[in-house]
């Protein structure tokens, strides 16, 4: 009797390590879950260095090399000529809407006035405020 007993109370404490052990792995799963659209959302950062939600060769990705290199907002007639691509209303308004997309979604683009668009990396580049002694002697 004493044999059962004792083999009763070892089955108990290994399935308190069991439930335990299934606990920790939940925790685990949810944890590489998390890193997992934490992944989702990196890729539609608003940091601009969301490289792989642009297609690589794509005229998105052409424009947002034209104003990287340019250092600084672009209209859109520059960008198409920092592409190479005619000046046709055709060309301007698909890059515009492609560009526009992004801008909406607040990633990687932005809109800083009418047909003129710039990076959202040049944004976090810019300071909050400009002192007040900017500029004097």
């Amino acid at each position: 009797m004493n044999a059962q007993k004792e083999i009763e109370k070892k089955i108990r404490i290994k399935e308190d390590e069991v439930r335990r052990l299934e606990r920790e792995l939940d925790q685990a799963k949810a944890y590489v879950d998390a890193l997992r659209e934490s992944l989702k959302l990196i890729s539609r950062a608003s940091d601009g260095t969301a490289i792989d939600t642009i297609r690589a060769g794509s005229l998105v990705d052409h424009a947002r090399n034209a104003i990287r290199k340019a250092g600084h907002p672009l209209h859109i007639e520059k960008i198409l000529a920092g592409m190479q691509k005619d000046n046709s209303k055709k060309n301007r308004a698909s890059l515009s809407g492609s560009l526009g997309q992004y801008v909406r979604q607040g990633i990687i683009f932005t809109r800083t006035g009418p047909n003129t668009f710039g990076l959202k990396q040049f944004e976090e580049q810019m300071p909050d405020d400009i002192p007040e002694a900017f500029g004097r002697n």
